[in-house]
Parts: C-alpha cells; sequence; structure tokens
C-alpha cells in the first residue's frame, strides 16, 4: 500500500506561522531626481525612506525624472520548519515575493508608495514505494508591508492681510512688526496671522540686514547672505520673539520668512533705523557760541557753515541792514550746511531703500521650482518706508523763533516750522535802532535737537557829522600840497561807544570803573577797549579791556589823589573813540 501525504497542495504550516517568523524589512526608499538630460547636472535631489509615523512626505517639487526604489528585507526562522519525513526529498522557506506598488493621483488624494515582502516556502514529496518524485507542495507565508506618502503642495504660506488669503486680520495681526521705526532700544520684532492650508507651517526665520547705500545712494542689502541676526522658531504655535540689539548704528531691515512643509515660502520685511550714538553738530558757531571779531567778519561767505543775515550788509558780519520808513523789513536768513547729522548725512540713512534683491534665481531658471528668495510683502507703512524720508544733511526739520529783547536764553515756546530748506524769508516792522534775534532749532528722525541764533540790527538814519576841520598843504610823502579833512562821527542807532563812565567802589588804593555799553552791538562787532591811567611825571599804565565787559579794578594807587583815565575804543589799530574821566582816591585815613 501506498503512503502518501494526505495533506492539501497548498497550505500554512503550524510552524512557520507564529510571529516570530514573519518576514522583516530591514529598510526602503524612494529617491525622486531631476537630471538636467543635456549634462546630466542633478537640479533636484529627494531622498524618503519609509514612514516611521503616519506623516506623509511633503514636497514643492514637481518635476521628477528619475525614480529609484530599494527594499532590503530577511527572514530568519527561530525553529525547524518542517519535520524530517523520509517522503519529503527537499524543502525550503523564506522570502518569496517583493514589490512595490505606486498610487499617484493629480488631484489632492493620497500619493503613496507601498512595500511588499512576502514569505513562503516548499516541498517536494517523494513517492517511497517507487523511489519516484510525486508532487511540489507549496506553502503561503505572511505579507509585511511599509508604505512612503508624499504629498505636493505648490502654494507658499499666506497672512491674513493679503488679499487673495480668504481671510481677515484681528486686530495687531501683521507679517511682522517692531514697535519702533526709529529706536535706541534693542529691536524685538513680532509677527503674526500666518498660515498654510496644506502641508501646513513648518517654521519661522527671520534675519536682519545692514543697508549700505549703491553707487546712487539708494539703500540696499549689499550682502543679501550675511545677515547681522538669525532666529529660527519651529514652534509655530507658539513663538517666542526674539530681541537683538544691531552690532551698529544704521539702517536696517529686518525679514521674516514663513516656511511651509513643502518647503515653499513667503518673506516680509520692516525697515528699522537703530541709532544709539549720532548726534546733530553745528558746522560753524553761531552767536550762541561766540560773537565774531573783525577777522571772522572778513573770512564770512556765505555757505561756509554760518548762520546768516544775508539781507544785512555783509560787512557788518550780516548784523545790520537798513528799510525804509514805517514798512515792514524783508529779513532772509541762511544756514546753508550749519546743522549735520553726520551718521545720517553719510550713511544715506534716510534715502530711498530699493527691493530686497532676489536670491537663488539661478536655481529657478535651472528648474528648481519656488526655490527663489524674495520680499513679497514688502515695508509700506510706519514711519519708515522704501520712500526717502526728506531731510536736508540728515536732517527732518527745521523751526524758527523770533526775540526782540536782549533775552539771550533759548526760547521755550513759540516755535514755528518752516519749510525743509537752508533759507527762510520773513518781514517785520522794526523801527530804527531796534533788533531781532533769530533761533533756529533743527531736529533730527531720532528727536535729537541743536540750537543756534543770529540777530539783525537796524539803522535807517546817516550818522552825525561835527568837528569838521580841513587841513591844506599837509605833506604826505612825496606830496606837498595835500589837503586833509577831519570830523567826529556818531551813531545812535549803531554806535559801540560806552557810556556813563562812573566809579562804583572807592578804596584808598584803588577804585572799581564801572560804564554801561548799548544796546545794541557796534556795526563793527567786537572792538579793542583800552583803559589808560596817567599816573602822573609822564607815566601811564595801559589795561586791556573785553569789549562786553563793563568794569575794571584798578589798584596800586595812592589814597587821596586825583588820576585822570581814558577809555580809548579802537579797531584794527585805529582809534574810534577817547572817553576821559578824572577820579579820586579814598583817604587812608577812613
Amino acid at each position: 500500500m501506498n503512503k502518501l501525504p494526505l495533506r492539501p497542495k497548498n497550505f500554512h504550516v503550524a510552524a512557520v506561522t507564529n510571529g516570530t517568523n514573519m518576514p522583516k524589512l530591514l529598510s526602503c526608499d524612494v529617491t525622486l531626481k531631476d537630471d538636467r538630460r543635456t549634462d546630466l547636472k542633478n537640479l533636484f535631489y529627494m531622498n524618503a525612506p519609509c514612514a516611521t509615523t503616519n506623516a506623509p512626505i511633503w514636497s514643492n517639487q514637481e518635476n521628477f525624472n528619475y525614480f529609484n526604489f530599494k527594499l532590503q528585507a530577511i527572514f530568519e526562522p527561530t525553529e525547524t520548519t518542517f519535520p524530517l519525513e523520509n517522503y519529503v526529498s527537499k524543502s525550503g522557506f523564506g522570502i518569496v515575493d517583493s514589490n512595490a506598488h505606486i498610487i499617484h493621483s493629480k488631484e489632492n488624494k493620497d500619493q503613496s508608495v507601498t512595500f511588499n515582502v512576502k514569505s513562503g516556502g516548499f516541498r517536494y514529496l517523494h513517492n517511497i514505494n517507487t523511489n519516484r518524485f510525486y508532487r511540489t507542495d507549496v506553502y503561503n507565508g505572511h505579507t509585511v508591508s511599509e508604505t512612503v506618502e508624499f504629498k505636493f503642495d505648490f502654494v507658499a504660506p499666506k497672512h491674513c492681510s493679503e488679499q487673495d488669503s480668504g481671510r481677515t486680520c484681528i486686530p495687531g495681526e501683521e507679517p511682522i512688526t517692531v514697535d519702533e521705526d526709529f529706536t535706541k532700544n534693542p529691536i524685538t520684532p513680532k509677527w503674526s496671522g500666518w498660515f498654510d492650508d496644506l502641508s501646513g507651517l513648518f517654521e519661522y526665520r527671520l534675519e536682519a540686514y545692514l543697508l549700505e547705500p549703491n553707487i546712487h545712494d539708494e539703500l540696499i542689502e549689499l550682502n543679501p547672505l550675511s545677515p547681522v541676526f538669525t532666529y529660527t522658531e519651529n514652534n509655530t504655535n507658539n513663538v517666542e520673539f526674539p530681541t537683538f540689539t544691531p552690532p551698529r548704528s544704521g539702517m536696517f531691515s529686518v525679514l521674516l520668512t514663513a516656511t511651509d512643509t513643502s518647503n515653499n515660502s513667503k518673506t516680509s520685511r520692516r525697515l528699522v533705523l537703530f541709532d544709539d550714538s549720532s548726534e546733530i553738530t553745528i558746522t560753524k558757531p553761531g552767536l550762541l557760541t561766540k560773537l565774531p571779531d573783525a577777522e571772522d567778519v572778513e573770512q564770512i561767505v556765505v555757505g561756509d557753515g554760518g548762520l546768516y543775515i544775508v539781507s544785512a550788509v555783509k560787512e557788518t558780519g550780516f548784523m545790520w541792514q537798513t528799510s525804509e520808513t514805517d514798512s515792514k523789513s524783508r529779513i532772509e536768513i541762511n544756514w546753508e550746511n550749519h546743522f549735520i547729522n553726520k551718521l545720517h548725512n553719510d550713511g544715506k540713512l534716510l534715502n530711498k531703500v530699493l527691493p530686497f534683491p532676489t536670491q537663488f534665481q539661478d536655481f529657478e531658471d535651472d528648474g528648481v521650482l519656488r526655490s527663489t528668495k524674495y520680499v513679497a510683502i514688502d515695508d509700506n507703512e510706519g514711519d519708515r518706508t522704501l520712500k526717502a524720508i526728506p531731510n536736508k544733511h540728515g536732517l527732518v526739520k527745521f523751526e524758527l523763533n523770533r526775540v526782540f529783547t536782549n533775552d539771550r536764553q533759548i526760547p521755550v515756546s513759540k516755535w514755528e516750522q518752516i519749510p525743509l530748506e537752508e533759507s527762510y524769508v520773513f518781514w517785520e516792522q522794526l523801527d530804527d535802532g531796534n533788533h531781532v534775534r533769530v533761533w533756529l532749532r533743527a531736529t533730527d528722525v531720532m528727536n535729537n535737537t541743536a540750537v543756534d541764533y543770529t540777530e539783525v540790527h537796524f539803522d535807517n538814519t546817516p550818522p552825525r557829522i561835527s568837528d569838521e576841520l580841513l587841513e591844506e598843504n599837509v605833506q604826505m610823502g612825496t606830496y606837498t600840497f595835500t589837503s586833509r579833512v577831519t570830523f567826529q562821527a556818531s551813531d545812535d542807532a549803531s554806535d559801540f561807544e560806552p557810556t556813563n563812565i562812573r566809579i562804583e567802589e572807592r578804596l584808598s588804593s584803588g577804585v572799581r570803573l564801572t560804564w554801561d555799553i548799548p544796546e545794541t552791538p557796534s556795526c563793527y562787532w567786537r572792538v579793542d577797549i583800552t583803559l589808560v591811567v596817567f599816573l602822573g611825571n609822564g607815566q601811564t599804565r595801559e589795561i586791556q579791556v573785553n569789549s562786553e565787559q563793563t568794569s575794571v579794578d584798578i589798584v596800586g594807587l595812592d589814597p587821596d589823589k586825583e588820576y585822570s583815565v581814558s577809555l580809548n575804543v579802537g579797531l584794527e589799530g585805529t582809534e574810534l573813540a577817547s572817553l576821559p574821566y578824572i577820579f579820586q582816591t579814598g583817604n587812608n585815613a577812613r
């Protein structure tokens, strides 16, 4: 009787159906590439391993011409697969099949690759009676699968402020914002209102760049690949905003790039002037600092940085002018190059800002889609936008104040903003001998200020002439018959001459001599004053006096003695006036 196996042709064997004898998928991955066919240059490469989570692999590239699938699997039985029956001439068990199943759709549906590995086996049955081959039994094992899921997103993140976003921003939702466009403090950029409907937001990247002028004096990021500050935030649901201090004063652009999981990105930009060091300087001090002397007046040139009333006479240091009686006087002030914020002016910090220079355009041209970096939402709001800020030498505001008294304190009120130019004309009704003190205040965008002043006096009457004397036949060098005319001239409106000379304090060995000076300055500006003390026996003592000084102490004199003095006023070696005075010292017995 023949003894044949009484088992079905296809069956599972208990020894190979337990969990320990399942096939094992060691690795699997998919490589997608885009190789240019002309020179085989690789334009894009992406390798995706089999999923360890349920998250899909996102990409924003749609051009691929190379796909490669790799699979490694193993079957390691932990016990004997078959009993050693004498009617089984040969048997084997392991991996019998592997494949990859691809699903591709142009719609927004699953687009995945599934790797399958199947185990199985066989046995050759032998007829022990006839000693011949009888049949082959095939054993069905188990299939193990892993999936790589691809999804494609070609749309960059959106901000609620964009017209095509389909959303409305709530108050405070800005693509990016800074607290102050002009600041001396560390910068804390903030943002909100970003979203991505497909792959979802992946990260925010913040970069700050120094803006510098190009050959046309337009501001631009000259080093767009070298930011002065970077920050990356991956927690897009709970953002922590960074704070940074720029390395120096200057104009900076702050870029925020919102990136989705597919590597699509959109960049917005804000401009901020950080300045904790600059100030307004005065290139040539006006009357607030010093009164000019004759040499200063000689060298005056309009535009040399001074502050002048150019409607006045230059030879008077632009301090005296005439006008028609009973009419308003035209007063023109000029302060060309007088005030400057050197940092803002030299750095062109208030000039026009150009768009951010597009980066990685060569990648896009080669076919790596959506690889360029550019600013899609630029700064067109706030105090500092792409437009130039009108300024003169880095200054954004000029104010004028007119004072008709002798008060030289900086005014605290009644400042009048005037056009952003370096000259201004106004009209005033001023009587003969009156003056107007013109204060000017300059302000920069950091709200720094600088103040200076000049003044103009009006003299509409001619001087008085007296003591005319004609001298004939005066020897003048080689000329024998020369005539000389001498006279005394005075002018109540523009005389430099001291008055009311008097003794303020009398001591036994000296006195304090005091005098008054006119409220209106001389048309000669600063004059030389010398006090000559006549000591007797032809001896004199000279004391140099400041033109603004109103007293002098004369000491070392004899008691109870009468002395003569002369207050001599001159200009550049020429005597203009000699004012005598006699006094007596005190008695030592007192």
